[in-house]
């Protein structure tokens, strides 16, 4: 193996482990602000008035697709990554960074994050998508 092939592949282990760290720093932030959200549905309706402007700042659009498909997974039924798009673009999310159809950025991601899955198949035959309410890296640990 060539130095620059052993460099390579070091460098693409080192983008897998920050790609994983990412994602579970993303899901510790989508718990944080789905129970913020829920919190805010409890206060009365001064301390909410004081408090909207924190809460617009938790839906703006710079998040990451990767956090803003985690939060519609974890509030929804299971959802076809049509029915992702349909609520991405219903909740404000901005897909104009996005050099490519919204759709193939939610299919891209989708299979990125794919072993956090529960994968079921409707009726008519389409795939749909959540999260577990258990994660499958804590299920397995456990058995």
């Amino acid at each position: 193996m060539t130095k620059y092939r052993k460099s390579f592949s070091e460098l693409l282990h080192e983008i897998d482990v920050l790609v994983a760290r990412r994602d579970k720093l993303d899901v510790q932030i989508t718990n944080l602000k789905t129970l913020a959200e829920a919190t805010y549905e409890l206060m009365d309706g001064k301390e909410q008035a004081a408090y909207s402007e924190a809460l617009k700042e938790l839906h703006k659009s710079d998040q990451s697709l990767t956090e803003e498909i985690r939060r519609v997974l974890l509030l929804s039924a299971p959802v076809t990554p049509t029915e992702i798009r349909d609520h991405l673009v219903r909740s404000g999310y901005d897909f104009s960074r996005y050099q490519s159809n919204p759709l193939v950025s939610i299919h891209s991601t989708l299979n990125r994050i794919k072993d956090e899955l529960e994968i079921v198949t409707r009726e008519d035959g389409t795939k749909a998508y959540c999260l577990p309410i258990v994660p499958k890296n804590v299920r397995s640990a456990n058995k």
